[in-house]
């Protein structure tokens, strides 16, 4: 359940936000 909110989070800002976040 845990990672169901946090993979909401990553959802809701840009994709580009996220491949930082990778990256």
């Amino acid at each position: 359940m845990g990672h169901s909110t946090g993979n909401r989070q990553s959802i809701r800002r840009p994709r580009r936000n996220f491949l930082k976040l990778k990256g």
